[in-house]
Formats: C-alpha cells, structure tokens, sequence
C-alpha cells in the first residue's frame, strides 16, 4: 500500500489548499491524499480550531499529517507519523525588527504571543518544512532547521490569471494597490508617491479587506479626491481589478511570497516595490524599485509618458506565470515521496 497523507487546511490561507485541491488529477495511484479543511471562530480566526481540531484528532493510519498553515498545532501521536508544516513567512526570525510594527493594539499583542509565536516554534518542531519561497527557505535555515529537510514548494496563480488580458477604457491614468491597511504593506508610501504628482489626469485606487480608518490616514490622503478607498476586493472580480489599473504599487516591507505581485505581473501591469522591502528575488523578477516616495513619483510618470517597455513587460508575464498550483502540486508530490 502506498503513502497516506492528510492534508489540514485553515480559511485563513484558502487559497493555498483550494489551488492544490485544483490539481488533485496529479496525485500518483500510489499515493492518497485526503485533505480536512478547519473553520474560522470570531476572535482567533482558524487558528483555535486547529488546535482544537489536532489536539482530540486520531491520526492513526496516516503516514503524513501536513499542516498547510503556519498556526501552533499540536497533533495527538505525534510520534506515529511524518509531520511536515509549511513556512509561509519567517518574518520574526529573519527581521526581527519589523515585528513591532504589527503591535498596535492589545489583540496584536495577544495574537503574537499566543498564535505567531507558538506557530514558529511548532514549525521548527516539525520533520520537513516545505517553504513557499526562497526568502521563507532561508528563514528556516537561519532557525537552525536542517536544510536537507525543507522543500521548496512555491505558490500558485489561479489559472484566470492566464486568461486574455482585457483593456479598459479609461478617462484617467489608473494606480492601483491590493494590501490589507497592515503596516508592514506600507501603503503611506505609496499615498504620499502619488500627492507628489501635480497630474490632475490620475486616479489612485487603494483596494483592500481591512477598513482604512484613523487620524493619520484620514490626514495623509486628505483634500486629494484622485485617491480612493475602495474596500475589500472581491474574487470575482480580482482579475477586472487588476486589468482596470495601469501601474501596480507594492511597497511592502516584508512578504512571505506576496501573490499579488504575481498576480499583477502575469496581468501584464508594471509593478513598483520598495527597493529596500524584503522580497524573494524570485518573486521580484522585472518589477520595478523605487527608493523612496519621490523616486516612485518619478517611475509612474516616466510610464505614464513613455507606457510600459513591451519587451520587459513580456518577461515579466513569462516570469510570473510560471508560477502554477499544477507546479505547486508537483513539487509538493515530490516531497512527500522523498520522506519515505
């Protein structure tokens, strides 16, 4: 009989586990998946189901029990089966100094003590890591994970995303950003990139699932009426999203992987990022990065005057979309078959 794996996914990551479900005619006749998806509570999202869910779970009969988030999970009979976990960011270890800047309130605090935390410390508790980037790989390694036992398993683009490209028609030059109002996704940067412009043929559209609010929002974007909170994106209309824009802001600080960066690559959109962000370089091929918010101010209006290079753009799509869930599976199919 051959390998039996269990799959444990939560909804605050469902794209990870609903682009590998996609793909599940790539599983080997010698291999069987099952896969149990865990549900969201209201004040500690997935992650108290899953360790509600592992805690009083049998997992008798499965070689490999793999956890697809990063969340503390402490599965019963730990010892009867191959534990693998998947790194989605190791911001904490690799630069330490950012993590202040999530700690804004007291939930924050709570969050990271007992969720983030513990969650670094199951991972490194695991048999094999499987990273979904290099950047994410290298932070294992500086844990002191053995690196013979990690697994580079990047993410996916859902295969929308390799649909025509559509064009809009449009009466303004289109900015767009998709960021949740995290600090760490630095949107003020790219605000104050776009108040620099004096061009009053530009629009600047901030979509994103968590409510901008707060005095100093309020103040950084007021009395300019080109920039607009658009609220949260939604899936069925992502692509539309992404197809509506002309250039794509992504200043991040630190991204585990950061899909949206793909994502507005394969739609043929030149990206800006923050030079100085943390970004795997995989992930950051033919993006643009800008030093600082004038140098930004100054990669936007050089593209609205001059459009985007097509031969740089091409690369840039090509580049993007060789990131696949079919990919993703493989790799992950790989893995599991080299932990016998």
């Amino acid at each position: 009989m051959g390998q039996r794996i269990l799959q444990i996914g939560v909804a605050g990551i469902w794209r990870y586990p609903y682009g590998l479900n996609q793909e599940r005619s790539l599983i080997p006749s010698s291999m069987r998946i099952d896969y149990v998806d865990v549900p969201t509570s209201k004040f500690f999202g997935s992650a108290l189901p899953l360790a509600l869910e592992t805690s009083f779970r049998d997992f008798g009969g499965y070689d490999i029990v793999h956890n697809l988030s990063s969340y503390p999970f402490y599965p019963r009979g730990r010892k009867r089966f191959t534990l693998v976990t998947t790194a989605h960011e190791m911001q904490p270890v690799l630069y330490p100094g950012l993590t202040k800047l999530r700690l804004r309130t007291f939930s924050d605090i709570l969050w990271e003590e007992l969720i983030s935390k513990p969650g670094i410390r199951c991972l490194l508790s695991s048999d094999y890591i499987m990273a979904t980037s290099t950047l994410t790989m290298k932070g294992a390694i500086k844990a002191g994970f053995d690196k013979r036992k990690i697994f580079l398993t990047p993410l996916g683009l859902d295969k929308r995303f390799f649909s025509a490209i559509k064009s809009h028609a449009k009466k303004k030059f289109r900015i767009g950003t998709i960021a949740t109002s995290a600090p760490q996704k630095n949107t003020f940067f790219s605000i104050d990139a776009v108040k620099n412009m004096r061009d009053s043929e530009i629009e600047f559209e901030i979509w994103g699932k968590s409510t901008y609010s707060g005095e100093e929002f309020t103040q950084r974007i007021a009395g300019d009426d080109r920039i607009r909170v658009m609220g949260h994106a939604p899936d069925n209309r992502i692509v539309d999203i992404y197809d509506s824009f002309d250039v794509f802001l992504f200043p991040s600080l630190f991204e585990g992987f950061g899909i949206p960066i793909i994502e507005a690559k394969a739609r043929g959109l030149p990206v800006i990022l923050f030079k100085h962000g943390h970004v795997a370089s995989e992930v950051k091929e033919y993006c643009f990065e800008a030093k600082n918010p004038e140098h930004m101010t100054e990669i936007i209006e050089k593209i609205k005057a001059n459009g985007y290079n097509s031969k740089l753009r091409e690369k840039a799509i090509a580049s993007a979309r060789k990131f696949t869930w079919a990919r993703s599976m493989r790799e992950t199919i790989r893995a599991y078959s080299a932990m016998v």
